[in-house]
């Protein structure tokens, strides 16, 4: 019985509910339509998963850039400091 058919199940609960089963088929089918599958949802979660991973290791990179910029731009300027000062 748990691994009836969702659908099949909604439309036994609406039937049940006292709903006509063209009624009752109609909206088990909507419902259905209206929300995505667990696999639908399983997918959708691993790509954006993988973009969420793809974003962090761009924003990594960019990061190094922006430190070792930082780092020589500093030692430029420390290095002629120094010579400003022989």
């Amino acid at each position: 019985m748990a691994a009836m058919n969702p659908v099949l199940r909604l439309r036994r609960a609406f039937r049940s509910a006292g709903f006509e089963q063209e009624l009752a088929e109609e909206a088990a089918e909507t419902i259905d339509d209206g929300y995505p599958s667990r696999r639908e949802t399983q997918q959708l979660l691993e790509r954006l998963n993988a973009e969420n991973r793809q974003y962090v290791a761009e924003m990594q990179a960019r990061l190094v850039v922006i430190i070792i910029g930082i780092a020589a731009l500093s030692l430029t300027v420390a290095g002629l400091l120094l010579a400003y000062v022989d």
